[in-house]
């Protein structure tokens, strides 16, 4: 039987130990919890962007892990199952880590366009549209990959039509402009330059592990297949034709779909 059983349960110390334990884990996971719930109102992820709201969590619940074991299952099968938890998570992470090393050379992608790109380089505005994106495609994050890229804090990407709002709505006290890569934008104009389209293929976990080892001991042949896959577009906007999609976002009339239907 794998299930714990003590006729003596109550004189146990060492249950009543557990189980002590166990709701203290309770109680921490609880105190962790509930900020971040009240804070965010909505679901807690655990991993991706989402899993910075759950950082906190881990003691509570690695302490509900392991005295929740004690507690419930024979001392045979404790240790082979708190065993196959660390090697289980061992393997989910490494996965996850591999998602996050995706998305790190779809960002890579980016840096290179916008460092070769003049049109990108002599304008500032930009609507970006992506497919395929892995984790990261918000704003700040392209803000900072064109910081990486130029050394420059004069740019706005806006990924997605709706985004445009914020140009819209931008002045002095718009929160995101003393940070996120863009302490020396310029919004007084208000017009989009350009528009970026941003096709990111999948890269399979077998090329991730190449390409990390190319990254580290052969630059020169990672540098060339970030050039080999990237798959960016860049299309000039006029001054007509900002302020007519500016109008059409803020009429509600205007969708990503129509973007890629007149652009791309």
């Amino acid at each position: 039987d794998i299930f714990r059983k003590d006729d003596n349960c109550i004189k146990n110390s060492g249950f009543i130990k557990d189980c002590m334990m166990f709701l203290l884990g309770g109680m921490v996971f609880f105190l962790t919890f509930f900020p971040y719930c009240v804070k965010r109102n909505s679901y807690l992820g655990v991993i991706y962007l989402g899993g910075r709201d759950t950082v906190l969590l881990g003691f509570g619940v690695a302490v509900l892990i392991y005295y929740g074991i004690n507690i419930f299952f024979n001392k045979k099968i404790t240790k082979p199952l708190l065993i196959c938890f660390t090697i289980l998570g061992i393997i989910h992470f490494n996965f996850v880590y591999l998602d996050w090393q995706e998305s790190y050379y779809q960002q890579v992608q980016l840096q290179h366009e916008i460092a070769q790109n003049d049109e990108i380089r002599n304008n500032d505005t930009f609507l970006i549209m992506y497919k395929g994106d892995m984790i990261c495609s918000n704003f700040y994050q392209t803000n900072g990959n064109s910081w990486e890229a130029t050394g420059e804090e004069t740019r706005y990407y806006m990924p997605g039509v709706a985004s445009l709002v914020g140009l819209i709505d931008m002045n002095d006290d718009t929160w995101f402009l003393n940070a996120y890569g863009m302490n020396e934008y310029e919004y007084g104009e208000k017009v989009v330059d350009g528009i970026i389209f941003v096709d990111y293929t999948d890269i399979g976990r077998r090329t991730i592990l190449k390409q990390k080892f190319n990254e580290i001991f052969n630059y020169p042949a990672f540098d060339k297949w970030i050039d080999d896959i990237k798959n960016i577009k860049y299309v000039p906007v006029t001054k007509e034709e900002s302020d007519d999609m500016i109008k059409k976002c803020i009429d509600g009339e205007l969708t990503d779909q129509m973007i890629y239907d007149m652009y791309y």
